[in-house]
């Protein structure tokens, strides 16, 4: 029996080695949250169903944005698509014009040339009236 008392002795020793002072529990104490700040956390929460609420808009926002976006990638698409088609049909008009530059010059040249020849035939005219 005296056996177990000194076992026992011994671990009330460890135990009251192992209990916290007063003035720790006092620190432990005052670093704990009261009750009343608690219930003001709590407040402050969000409930399930708001948090679901937001998380729905943040959703519907997200996809109303991948939905613009899809659009304005197809918007580039056809931008680039009429640039394209711009800058083919551009060098066409170009080649357009030059032949048609091409056309009016040869037109008067062969004006020029009629020209020419009247004048030609009247300095000669001329000429031989002036040798008379």
């Amino acid at each position: 029996m005296e056996e177990m008392l000194k076992k026992l002795l011994d671990e009330l020793a460890d135990m009251k080695a192992n209990m916290a002072t007063k003035s720790e529990i006092q620190d432990i104490k005052s670093n704990m949250v009261t009750k009343s700040e608690l219930q003001d956390m709590k407040a402050n929460m969000a409930t399930k169903s708001e948090i679901q609420d937001i998380k729905s808009n943040v959703n519907n926002r997200f996809d109303i944005i991948e939905t613009k976006l899809a659009q304005l990638q197809v918007d580039v698409s056809e931008v680039k698509a009429t640039v394209r088609r711009i800058e083919e049909s551009h060098q066409e008009d170009v080649h357009a014009m030059l032949q048609t530059i091409n056309n009016k010059l040869d037109q008067r040249d062969a004006e020029i040339q009629v020209l020419n020849k009247r004048i030609f035939k009247l300095e000669s005219e001329v000429e031989r009236m002036t040798s008379l």
